[in-house]
């Protein structure tokens, strides 16, 4: 599960899942697209697979499909919008179209879901061009839907009035970066509609370092530096304008199990979303050194901030932070936390994925008050 939201019969999950015929079943195996739902956040339903909508089976042979990734389909983000629901992602090496491609499915229930035809989404800013589109995430804003991701060339931004017909915003390689340098590659990985803005998050330099865009109408876009960001994941209005989580390390290896460098949630704070200071770090809270922690996801429940990861974090200003929930044997480091966060009228609902051996997914509930 790789995405959240309210809607449909209470909540609508997205992401992936494992195609069960045509090669095994083996990891190696193409994914899915695959949806889930609950009227309560604690039951849970599959929406019924149709392969015309969330990919079929490989369309190599099962000798191929093993060794490759042939005819992948995957969900990455969804939100309420257009005819109710829609969520964004990629195509993978379908028969007849090689390569990478951005992918947009539209729901008005959460239950029947539709796949918007390729020539429906203005994908490159190359005409005719493989560009190697992937979408990232979705929000309302704008003309009414602003989905970010990459392509061949850096960052990406597509708008829609209506969740069906997308038009892609025109590269600008001074916002967008891009190139044929891996040192200048622009990724944009989430998008959040924050109040007043549109904030976007992704990777610098080549995934050297962190970057946040902003936007007031979802087509004319400036980037915002952010001095000693590693990871930005996530972005609110709340605290003194807006507030943004993520994490930082001292070293290139990365916040996972094995790593070297010092990993340590970190949390962002801005009254404009241009000029943004980190929140002075404290041990205690965000971790460091062999305590690794990290934030994935910021939202506002009431007048208070929850910020979501490898522990539930909680602050009425965005400046000063408690530890609202941590338990290692839930949500902690070795279990990836909890990567996405919804909130309904009675429940708060989280989501993320299962570290290896425990592959899949999780998903925790809990009340407001709790």
């Amino acid at each position: 599960i790789n995405a959240v939201t309210v809607g449909g019969p209470g909540f609508v999950a997205v992401g992936t899942a494992l195609k069960t015929t045509g090669c095994g079943g083996m990891p190696t195996c193409p994914h899915d697209a695959a949806v889930w739902t609950s009227p309560d956040g604690l039951n849970w339903s599959r929406v019924p697979h149709d392969p015309e909508v969330f990919g079929g089976e490989p369309w190599g042979t099962e000798e191929e499909a093993m060794g490759g990734l042939d005819g992948i389909r995957v969900m990455e983000d969804v939100t309420a919008g257009g005819p109710g629901l829609v969520a964004v992602g990629l195509r993978f090496d379908e028969k007849g179209f090689p390569g990478l491609h951005g992918a947009v499915w539209t729901s008005e229930d959460g239950t029947t879901w539709t796949v918007v035809p390729r020539d429906d989404l203005d994908f490159c800013h190359v005409p005719d061009a493989n560009c190697g589109v992937w979408m990232r995430s979705v929000t309302t804003g704008g003309p009414g839907l602003v989905a970010v991701g990459s392509d061949g060339w850096g960052g990406a931004v597509w708008t829609s009035p209506d969740g069906f017909v997308w038009t892609r915003v025109p590269h600008d390689p001074e916002v967008f970066a891009g190139g044929a340098s891996w040192e200048s590659h622009v990724e944009l990985g989430n998008v959040t509609n924050a109040g007043p803005l549109l904030i976007a998050t992704g990777f610098d330099d080549g995934y050297a370092s962190s970057a946040l865009w902003t936007s007031r109408d979802g087509t004319t876009w400036s980037r915002a530096e952010v001095e000693d960001a590693r990871y930005i994941n996530g972005v609110t209005e709340g605290g003194p304008g807006f507030v943004a989580v993520g994490g930082y390390e001292d070293e290139p290896t990365g916040c996972h199990e094995g790593s070297s460098g010092e990993c340590y949630a970190a949390v962002w704070t801005s009254t404009d979303g241009v000029d943004w200071t980190q929140v002075p770090h404290d041990t205690v809270l965000f971790g460091g050194g062999d305590d690794k922690q990290m934030m994935h996801a910021v939202t506002r429940v009431g007048s208070d901030l929850v910020a979501v990861g490898t522990k539930v974090w909680v602050s009425p200003d965005g400046i000063t932070w408690t530890v609202a929930y941590d338990d290692p044997q839930i949500v902690g480091a070795e279990q990836n936390g909890m990567y996405d966060i919804a909130i309904g009228s009675n429940l708060v609902v989280a989501t993320g994925p299962r570290a290896y051996p425990d592959d899949g997914t999780a998903v925790w509930v809990a009340t407001p008050a709790q």
